[in-house]
């Protein structure tokens, strides 16, 4: 389920107002209560129209009704791509002390060349998962300039070269990437895709 940290752009996005999105929670809940729901908190680091966000608490605050009503799990989403390592580096510390049961992902844009790091910060700061997408793809309507999202070629690239076991073979997911591309117009942010011959790597 999707609702956002900024007032302005939750009601842009799914034309609801923080209360009616709760209250589209409850439901939810409350109609399937075995079912695995997890909450995607759009604007965590910033907001198209309202800024960047400083404070940590401010998420703590937003995610504590979510949490009474029964949220097991939330991904904490940089829709403009405009969060650094230590904000979010903050802004995980922070939700893990106040909820340690809940599970956390994150969604990174990579709009100022950043989404690598915050998601290896990320990884660093204890979440539970990432998001990525092929080649980068995606965006927001209401983000305007926002780049797509952090690539999952890259990614995997990164990780197996620091030794993770990843189990992803980067030369099958590269090659997968660019055939996306060449079948599909849109925003990409992959920075290996247009690299018409990899440096041999680990996978």
């Amino acid at each position: 389920m999707k609702s956002s940290l900024s007032v302005s752009h939750n009601k842009a996005n799914i034309n609801r107002t923080h209360e009616q999105s709760l209250d589209a929670y409850k439901e939810i809940r409350a109609t399937y209560p075995d079912m695995d729901v997890i909450v995607d908190l759009a604007t965590t680091f910033g907001c198209p129209f309202e800024g960047k966000y400083t404070d940590p608490a401010a998420v703590v605050a937003f995610l504590k009704d979510y949490v009474d009503v029964g949220m097991t799990e939330v991904c904490l989403c940089d829709t403009i791509g405009i969060a650094d390592p230590a904000q979010v580096k903050a802004v995980i510390g922070a939700v893990k002390t106040a909820y340690p049961a809940l599970k956390l992902a994150v969604h990174f844009h990579d709009t100022r060349g950043l989404g690598m790091v915050n998601t290896l910060t990320a990884m660093e700061a204890g979440v539970d998962e990432i998001q990525s997408t092929l080649g980068g793809l995606g965006g927001c309507p209401f983000a305007p300039g926002a780049s797509g999202n952090l690539a999952t070629e890259d990614t995997v690239w990164m990780l197996n070269e620091m030794g993770y076991d990843t189990g992803i073979s980067f030369s099958k997911i590269l090659a997968a990437a660019k055939h996306e591309k060449e079948l599909i117009d849109g925003n990409y942010s992959g920075h290996h895709i247009d690299i018409e011959k990899e440096t041999p790597c680990k996978a």
